[in-house]
């Protein structure tokens, strides 16, 4: 219910620039238990229903990630908030592709 960030990044993995789109929110954040889990199919960490969902959401963004060839990252601290971040690996474009 709180404000999310949204910002860009660069990076290089693997010797190719990637480009990173984060979000980060002030909620309630994740344990390191919770977070070891957070891209197992149906895993959630409130079991408890008071928070909508059906556990599948961060396993298929972590598998179209991996479709893409990019990668996810993800930060978290109890309390404070998780920061996601999904790097995109930049795909160079022919010269033919790019003329008129």
């Amino acid at each position: 219910g709180g404000p999310i960030r949204l910002h860009t990044l660069a990076a290089e993995f693997d010797d190719r620039p990637h480009v990173g789109v984060a979000i980060t929110d002030s909620g309630i954040g994740m344990t390191p238990a919770q977070k070891a889990r957070l891209f197992e199919r149906f895993y959630r960490a409130d079991p408890s229903g008071n928070i909508p969902g059906t556990g599948l959401g961060m396993s298929l963004v972590q598998e179209i990630m991996e479709l893409q060839g990019g990668r996810i990252d993800v930060d978290s601290e109890p309390g404070i908030g998780t920061r996601v971040t999904l790097w995109f690996p930049l795909v160079e474009v022919p010269a033919s592709i790019t003329q008129d």
